[in-house]
């Protein structure tokens, strides 16, 4: 999905439209409580080793809001920071929006927006970025 939202941004920017990304930490929900499980048990198990994948991720996903309870967003702090991205006018808003805690992600949103603007300048397209001073206007 980031590639696609990362596609877009470039390919929309002409037509002064942003494609944005926003990358929420830890947020208080019932994600869990209220996932579905496969119900074709043999199905499931012919996936051979990536048959239980989902259960794996599950319980390291579990594992870590429970560690990080303290850290969970209330869902609204979601809703107004994408409610203030919308509010920004074409060019200013950023690519990558960290909404509550980010556990690493902007450290690494940092280290890859240099090496993705030398790429676009590399390929002579960095004007299709629209927080590029050439992309403006």
């Amino acid at each position: 999905m980031e590639a696609f939202a990362e596609g877009y941004r470039y390919e929309l920017g002409a037509l002064s439209i942003d494609s944005v990304i926003v990358e929420p930490g830890p947020v208080k929900t019932e994600l869990l409580e209220k996932s579905a499980t496969p119900a074709d048990e043999d199905l499931t198990a012919s996936y051979g080793p990536m048959a239980t994948m989902p259960t794996e991720v599950e319980g390291a996903f579990s594992g870590f809001m429970v560690e990080n309870a303290d850290t969970a967003a209330d869902p609204m702090q979601v809703v107004n920071d994408v409610s203030k991205l919308i509010a920004m006018p074409f060019g200013a808003r950023p690519l990558r929006t960290v909404s509550g805690a980010d556990f690493g992600v902007r450290a690494f949103n940092d280290a890859v927006e240099s090496i993705q603007a030398d790429l676009l300048e590399a390929l002579g397209i960095a004007h299709l970025d629209p927080n590029n001073d050439a992309g403006k206007g």
